[in-house]
């Protein structure tokens, strides 16, 4: 049997076996090298019509009809999934640049199945053309087929080693995969080929901030500025950088770009009544404080409330319901509103995180007392549900959300966050969401206990941790309610962290009860657990635990 029939059989028995994703790579595999091999485009069009893929599924049997017209199971399969919708064409042979529009428009919509259908199809017309591999390689990155990703970048610069785009992607995938020094090389390859490459400039920035250059960052965010004094991401960029380093008065300017910037996943809010940034008298005026992105960053900046009010102002607060029980009685909230919620009237509003720069807030200037509290009868249940504590009693927190942009840096698997456990502690899961592999993690380790299914808000949670001696979290919402609460909290981030805890300190100005433990180096979180493991060991007198001992 030849490697290509080898693989067919291979996607064949992943399909059959009911995995259509690794079906469809396998079979993707062998259109790399042979674009029109009708039996690899079928089991990959059946693939997708398994996962609901049907527009990118008739892209490919319609090249199978072009391949070799009349045949009878490509016919079958298209008329199994029905008429194509509206507006659906085949493009006539030879028209390339007529598949790549199509591509085009399916990727502006975020349809990457049908956008790499479309790419495959112009690469067998015109397999010529190093932009078609391009853009066929981001549909494969979009998709996780990484390896095939690699392989198009790859074929792209072989026929055209002069392609900036092509290197600047390269660089990204290889960012993605955590390689970050042959990330920042690709970037200056794809810099030194277009200098004023905005996109090569940022990416690149951002490779050095997280390996601990961010000095040399700044010059590539500054580039852009000088290059484009508009670009927005490069302003943000600056912005952020400014922040972590600091520099609070640039950094908030500089934050506000956020609007406008191309990775924004909120928008403004255009409300009839002026945006406050602190150059408006706001006595007996009612201003609308709303949140405007994650739970943590709620938590953080409902600080501003209490400051508002001190000059007059009767304040509104917009949040997730699920931080209502917190945020309703803090100190300054004359009312708080669930999103959806119908708003009261208001005189002016203000984002969370503009509220720094409206009181020009300094460095200096922070206070890390605590400023929230558990709701006292949640208190009472809560010292029920968790019974007396015979032993130090500690929260682990090892994860934050997916969705976020900087998870795959931020967030420990629990196999290796378990090298914090310690006999003679008593530890309590604070997360309530916990990913597979953490699962199958939990169900072997039954001295974590879990309160998942009690746990219904943040109030119970901050209700959880007001029974506990100490949190140890990765860089979550766990973080910021533990150190709003007061509770001493043990802050685990990556070498290069998010911009609120700053650089080479193991304190917080946010927060007087968090210490940081820091990678020492990118991706090093051994030494960063060890740190911990050895300060349990100094505060409650314990020795690693059976657990982190057999790793």
């Amino acid at each position: 049997m030849d490697a290509t029939s080898e693989l067919l059989a291979r996607a064949v028995s992943r399909f059959q076996a009911g995995e259509p994703e690794l079906a469809c790579a396998t079979g993707f595999s062998i259109l790399q090298a042979q674009p029109n091999h009708p039996d690899a485009l079928l089991i990959a069009a059946a693939a997708w019509i398994l996962q609901g893929h049907n527009d990118a599924a008739r892209r490919l049997l319609d090249q199978v009809l072009l391949a070799v017209p009349g045949h009878s199971e490509a016919d079958k399969m298209l008329q199994r999934i029905g008429a194509a919708p509206e507006g659906y064409a085949v493009s006539p042979v030879g028209s390339a640049q007529a598949y790549l529009d199509a591509g085009m428009k399916n990727w502006s919509e975020q349809h990457f199945h049908a956008a790499l259908a479309c790419w495959h199809h112009a690469i067998a017309l015109d397999p010529a053309r190093a932009d078609l591999f391009n853009c066929r390689a981001r549909a494969f990155a979009a998709l996780g087929f990484t390896d095939a990703a690699q392989a198009d970048f790859e074929h792209a610069l072989a026929l055209k080693p002069d392609f900036a785009e092509a290197h600047n992607n390269v660089g990204a995938l290889l960012h993605q995969l955590g390689k970050r020094d042959a990330a920042a090389e690709c970037y200056r390859r794809a810099l030194t080929i277009r200098p004023a490459y905005a996109l090569a400039h940022t990416n690149r920035g951002n490779a050095l901030l997280e390996l601990g250059r961010p000095d040399e960052a700044m010059t590539h965010f500054e580039a852009v500025i000088a290059a484009y004094p508009g670009h927005a991401d490069g302003h943000l960029s600056a912005g952020t950088l400014s922040l972590l380093l600091g520099d609070f008065e640039r950094g908030w300017r500089e934050y506000e770009w956020r609007w406008a910037s191309t990775g924004r996943g909120v928008p403004p809010r255009n409300y009839v009544q002026p945006l406050w940034l602190g150059d408006a008298d706001v006595r007996r005026k009612r201003i609308l404080l709303w949140s405007e992105q994650g739970f943590g960053d709620a938590i953080q900046f409902s600080r501003y409330a209490s400051k508002l009010a001190a000059l007059g102002a009767v304040v509104i607060l917009e949040a997730p319901a699920t931080l209502a029980p917190l945020l309703e009685t803090l100190d300054g909230v004359a009312a708080f509103v669930a999103y959806g919620g119908a708003l009261p009237p208001f005189d002016f509003h203000c984002p969370l995180l503009s509220l720094p720069l409206a009181f020009k807030t300094t460095l200096g200037e922070l206070s890390g007392k605590p400023y929230l509290a558990p709701p006292p009868e949640r208190i009472a249940d809560w010292v029920k549900y968790v019974g007396s504590a015979n032993q130090a009693r500690v929260g682990l927190a090892w994860s934050g959300s997916t969705t976020h942009g900087n998870d795959r840096n931020r967030s420990i698997p629990l196999s290796r966050f378990s090298q914090v456990l310690a006999s003679g502690i008593e530890y309590i899961q604070l997360q309530k969401d916990v990913r597979a592999d953490d699962q199958a993690w939990l169900a072997q380790h039954p001295e974590i206990r879990s309160f998942a299914a009690q746990v219904k808000d943040f109030g119970d949670t901050a209700a959880l941790i007001e029974s506990l001696d100490l949190v140890i979290t990765v860089d979550t919402s766990v973080a910021h309610l533990a150190g709003a609460l007061g509770k001493d909290v043990w802050i685990l981030l990556p070498q290069a962290p998010d911009w609120r805890w700053l650089l080479d300190r193991s304190d917080s100005p946010w927060y007087d009860s968090a210490t940081l433990f820091r990678q020492p180096a990118p991706g090093d979180w051994d030494s960063a657990l060890v740190a911990v493991r050895q300060a349990l060991a100094e505060r409650f007198g314990t020795l690693p635990s059976r657990a982190s001992r057999h790793r």
